[in-house]
């Protein structure tokens, strides 16, 4: 991997004193929203005391059912338990077949797709989270909040009702994307595929009359999903699955879907470039791979030196990718030379992420979680693994220049660390002043709070890390 020399790595070390640079949030502005845990627990609870009493299903419809809905394994486990000696001895011997042939021939990783999931996740402690997924609309304010009893929460100002988006079919919410140049329409990943949701706006009704529409791939391989990014136009769904080697593009329109590519390894990440232009896909090994959809799919292979991609970030104009990996502690760069044709670009390290204590004793850094980064790109936000404090860069691009400089630190409430965050970017404090980057975070007590990053009022100043333009196309 091409990186540049050391001495000109940003530390952070670099970030000033933390009494005097922790961001409070703002009050006042944004709805006040808290998700209490013990609450979501009794609601949980009492949603499962009021189910319909079970009936009893054949033998024969349970095996269909484990089958269809989790897998050949999970079938021939359900026969195993049959009453009927012949048929639970031949679903025991299939079973260990099974086993003696993936010991010779792997297919795939021997974790379940959820908790492989868990591991690639932009949501820290996924599994325990109270907030699991926030997604903002790109065009108005509307927040959709994922919770852990899978139900979604729409949030806009001045609401008289909020919308709740709840369904059967929504199990294990994973992702959640709104589609541009639509009021209403929430694409939801989950462990049982897509569900598209249409939020009719101006409805008096908390649950939205209309169900959501579920987007399955016919095998029913694909699932869980682990990822969903819409094209810039919001005709095309890209949807990835960590249990699934394919990517698929799905027109919901004409309720129509194809298969993109078979890549090498599972996938964890997809997304479209902000432009439409390009696309990305990180699977659960070394490699990621960047491609366009003009015309025939084409992509370049890129190769980092351990790990798997965690979290990624494209700039505005397509020409420059953040990223952090499972095993580096490092936020990394890949610049790329539009002049040429192909993915070619240089990437580099721009900071070490390595956990040190600042002088007040607070810890920061360490393995990376996730990163956010504004549509102006000016403000770049890291959360991490094992810390509670999520620290702030300010960015700017000036032509073929990258520049990068420290500049605050958010923490939670006594010992809460943030689960997820995302970037809201159309508020504006005053009528007729300029809109601000808001970052917006669900912390692990269930709260929702929203830091304002006023990047016109910065200097770049002290540090200024470039990365220059040099031609690569893979990380070796």
């Amino acid at each position: 991997m091409d990186q540049n020399a050391s001495n000109s790595l940003l530390t952070l070390d670099n970030f000033p004193p933390s009494s005097a640079k922790l961001v409070q949030p703002l009050m006042g502005h944004f709805p006040e929203i808290a998700f209490p845990r013990d609450r979501i627990s009794d609601d949980m609870q009492n949603a499962a005391s009021s189910k319909l009493l079970p009936v009893t299903e054949t033998l024969a419809k349970r095996v269909i059912n484990a089958y269809m809905e989790r897998g050949l394994l999970e079938g021939l486990l359900v026969a195993q338990q049959s009453e009927y000696l012949v048929v639970s001895a031949v679903a025991r011997k299939l079973l260990s077949f099974g086993n003696w042939i993936g010991a010779f021939w792997p297919s795939g990783p021997s974790e379940t797709a959820m908790n492989l999931f868990v591991k690639h996740s932009q949501t820290r402690n996924w599994s325990q989270s109270v907030i699991r997924s926030l997604a903002f609309h790109p065009r108005i304010f509307k927040l959709a909040v994922a919770t852990v009893n899978d139900t979604i929460c729409i949030y806009t100002l001045d609401a008289e009702v909020t919308p709740i988006l709840k369904s059967d079919q929504q199990e294990s919410i994973t992702c959640l994307a709104w589609r541009p140049n639509s009021a209403g329409e929430l694409a939801v990943g989950c462990e049982t595929g897509v569900l598209l949701w249409t939020v009719d706006p101006t409805s008096q009704f908390s649950r939205p009359l209309i169900p959501p529409i579920a987007l399955r791939h016919s095998g029913n391989k694909h699932s869980p999903v682990s990822s969903i990014s819409w094209s810039d136009n919001g005709n095309l769904l890209l949807t990835a699955s960590i249990s699934d080697s394919r990517v698929y593009v799905w027109s919901p329109d004409y309720h129509r879907y194809e298969e993109l590519h078979r890549f090498n390894r599972p996938c964890a990440l997809v997304g479209f470039g902000p432009t439409g232009a390009q696309l990305i896909v990180s699977t659960i090994g070394q490699q990621f791979y960047i491609g366009s959809l003009q015309g025939r799919y084409m992509h370049t292979c890129w190769q980092i030196r351990r790990g798997s991609i965690q979290s990624l970030v494209w700039s505005q104009n397509e020409h420059h990718l953040l990223y952090v990996t499972t095993e580096d502690q490092e936020l990394f760069h890949i610049q790329f030379d539009v002049t040429k044709p192909g993915n070619n670009g240089k990437v580099c390290a721009l900071v070490d992420l390595k956990r040190t204590k600042t002088d007040d004793g607070l810890i920061i850094g360490g393995n990376p979680q996730s990163i956010a980064w504004c549509k102006r790109n000016m403000v770049l936000a890291i959360a991490f693994k094992d810390t509670a404090v999520i620290t702030v860069f300010f960015t700017q691009i000036e032509r073929q220049q990258f520049s990068i400089n420290p500049y605050c630190l958010i923490t939670g409430v006594g010992l809460s660390y943030p689960s997820c965050m995302v970037f809201q970017e159309n508020y504006a404090d005053q009528q007729g002043k300029p809109a601000q980057s808001v970052l917006t975070v669900g912390w692990s007590s269930g709260t929702i709070s929203y830091y304002q990053m006023k990047g016109h009022s910065v200097e770049y100043k002290v540090l200024r890390h470039s990365t220059p333009l040099l031609v690569n196309n893979s990380l070796n």
